[in-house]
């Protein structure tokens, strides 16, 4: 992880990083989804907004707390579930997950009872009907992410990458 420009975005949203704070997650979104009431939008993110749009969640390390930086820098709980990491506050939730562990919890826990599927053909349904997985991008990438911002009765969705979970 680029720590200068770990820096810079801490500057950018208006919060120093110190000796005592540290970054946990600076994740690149890719897709952004809008869930209305009666509608549901999906787009790419064009790479001149992806910037604006990443992703940024420090830790305090002298009283262990989370901060949602990128997102009005609101206070958060990290929880672990399984392979994931959720990170829960009172605008969202966001989901992280490593990917080499999604994968390998998949092909010991579930492939075994597909038994009439080849190991082949188990990778492929793990890659197609997880939602994290259907994309290259997401599936290549060390980790995914997803954060679903509450936002009156709707929801804004990015399904994004990073490099790495620092907890």
């Amino acid at each position: 992880m680029d720590k200068a420009l770990a820096v810079s975005i801490c500057l950018l949203f208006g919060s120093t990083a110190d000796a005592q704070t540290k970054v946990v997650l600076q994740g690149t979104p890719l897709y952004h989804i809008v869930v209305k009431p009666d509608t549901v939008t999906r787009e790419r993110v064009p790479e001149s907004r992806r910037q604006s749009a990443r992703c940024l969640i420090t830790k305090s390390l002298g009283e262990d707390t989370y901060r949602w930086l990128s997102r009005d820098d609101n206070q958060i709980f990290a929880l672990q579930s399984g392979v994931f990491t959720n990170f829960v506050g009172v605008s969202g939730v966001v989901r992280v997950g490593n990917m080499a562990e999604i994968k390998r919890g998949f092909m010991e826990l579930v492939a075994p009872r597909l038994t009439d599927l080849s190991v082949e053909e188990a990778e492929a349904l793990l890659w197609n009907e997880h939602f994290l997985l259907a994309s290259p991008e997401l599936r290549s990438s060390p980790i995914a992410y997803m954060e679903i911002l509450w936002k009156g009765l709707g929801l804004v969705i990015y399904l994004g990458v990073a490099d790495e979970l620092d907890l």
